[in-house]
Parts: structure tokens; sequence; C-alpha cells
């Protein structure tokens, strides 16, 4: 999904940030790859939140 946004990292970062403050997303590490958790959220509800942190941040998708 990042390199798909073409967003830059410390952009993505923020917006991940965000998301994770609200406890809409979990991260976890296992290994080197990060896992993101989605935790409770209905799943439209999760993309408008997301677009709102991205848009908040000046990204547009």
């Amino acid at each position: 999904m990042k390199i798909k946004s073409e967003w830059s990292g410390k952009n993505w970062d923020a917006a991940m940030k965000g998301l994770v403050k609200y406890r809409l997303l979990k991260l976890r590490l296992v290994g080197e790859s990060k896992i993101v958790e989605i935790t409770g959220i209905v799943f439209p509800i999760l993309l408008l939140t997301i677009k709102t942190s991205f848009e908040s941040q000046g990204i547009r998708f």
C-alpha cells in the first residue's frame, strides 16, 4: 500500500502514527517485516479515517 501510494516516508509515517495513536491500527514487527493490524473497526470506517488522516497531512488519494 505504501509503495502504491507513492507517498514519502515522512508523510506515510505521520499518517500511520495518527492511526496508531487513536488505536485504529496496531503495528508489530515480525522479523524484518512490519505487520499492520486493524483493531476492532468496521472496514469502511477505517478507510474513511485513513483518508482523513492522510488528507490532514496534505496527501490526497
